[in-house]
């Protein structure tokens, strides 16, 4: 297994960060639309992630369009639901860039919710399947525990399914979809977000290279191309 590439990436405040996330994956997806017909984008909810898609939102990129759209974490809730990490997803970026004609709703992939949940990630597992069944870029961002997407650090999961359901959260909501370690850990490029200063002990321990890995921090240490983003410094 090739060795990781790691850069780690510090900004003075949540808006230099939301600025520089917003460069920094702008400028994967037109390095990757150069050498590929369409690139895959995961993506998360949060308050973290909102002001690096509102920028991104504004951003006129000929990748855009050959861009498809997936969540990489998701509560069973409609997607109306103030909740839904789909609905902010919606509002903050793909809204936006609708709009202005910048993506198409095909590349648009929500979860059926109106399916019951095995078959809502089996079938969005198929969906993502048909574009490769990879992310080719997927934004994260970290929690107080560091658990990243649904992945929470004591906690196991299928080692097969592309996506998975379960309905014991270590945080609320408790019902929850989520790409698999599997899934995250083949990611071709990946940036986690460390945001706050509630989440400088979960930074320090993930840059720890001598502490005990957690089942989070496997899946990170695993994609091949990882950049750290934080506001944190030390």
């Amino acid at each position: 297994m090739a060795s990781q590439k790691m850069n780690l990436v510090t900004a003075k405040n949540m808006h230099e960060l939301s600025r520089t996330g917003a460069r920094l994956i702008a400028e994967r997806l037109r390095d990757l639309a150069r050498s590929r017909e369409g690139v895959v984008l995961g993506l998360v909810g949060g308050r973290s992630v909102k002001g690096i898609y509102e920028r991104l939102s504004a951003m006129d990129l000929e990748a855009w369009q050959t861009t498809h759209f997936f969540l990489a974490d998701e509560r069973r809730v409609s997607l109306e639901h103030p909740e839904s990490n789909y609905r902010l997803v919606r509002k903050a970026l793909l809204d936006p860039l609708l709009a202005r004609k910048q993506i198409r709703e095909d590349n648009i992939h929500a979860m059926d919710m109106s399916l019951p949940p095995r078959e809502t990630a089996q079938t969005y597992s198929r969906e993502l399947q048909a574009l490769g069944g990879a992310f080719d870029l997927v934004l994260l961002s970290a929690g107080e525990d560091g658990h990243v997407a649904g992945i929470f650090p004591d906690k196991s999961y299928s080692t097969e399914a592309a996506f998975t359901f379960f309905d014991n959260s270590p945080k609320a909501p408790k019902r929850r979809f989520t790409a698999s370690p599997r899934l995250l850990s083949g990611t071709r490029f990946a940036i986690v977000l460390f945001a706050g200063d509630a989440k400088r002990a979960a930074l320090r321990h993930f840059l720890d290279n001598t502490a005990e890995t957690d089942n989070a921090e496997k899946v990170l240490k695993k994609i091949a191309n990882l950049t750290v983003l934080t506001d944190q410094k030390g």
